[in-house]
């Protein structure tokens, strides 16, 4: 199985709370935790964001991968809003990273 480019993963929230989920069904903790980092701007930068209620919001690769570390920092004992904060300050370099090691994943080493 080849790795999609990465301007081709765009997701929903269900569809990123699905994945941060292992494949299955998000627990309303996983779901309250995603809405909550949101607030505090993972992973939307402010030129990211939509405006108003019931605008629908598109995660690109760098967005999964911000919540997927936010959510991974949570899930072991890290309060949200230092992780969040963290996450903000050096977003650049974090993706960088991501996009790195996405990008130099053997293409053996993803399941088929």
């Amino acid at each position: 199985m080849l790795l999609p480019p990465l301007t081709s993963i765009q997701l929903t929230h269900g569809q990123v709370a699905w994945a941060l989920c292992a494949g299955r069904t998000p627990d309303a903790q996983t779901i309250d935790a995603l809405r909550y980092l949101r607030q505090l701007g993972v992973p939307f930068a402010e030129d990211e964001r939509g405006s108003g209620r019931g605008n629908r919001l598109t995660y690109t690769f760098d967005h999964l991968m911000e919540c997927a570390t936010a959510m991974y920092a949570i899930r072991r004992g890290q309060k949200p809003g230092d992780a969040a904060s963290f996450l903000v300050a050096n977003r650049e370099s974090q993706r960088q990273r991501c996009r790195e090691a996405y990008l130099t994943t053997p293409k053996d080493a993803v399941d088929q």
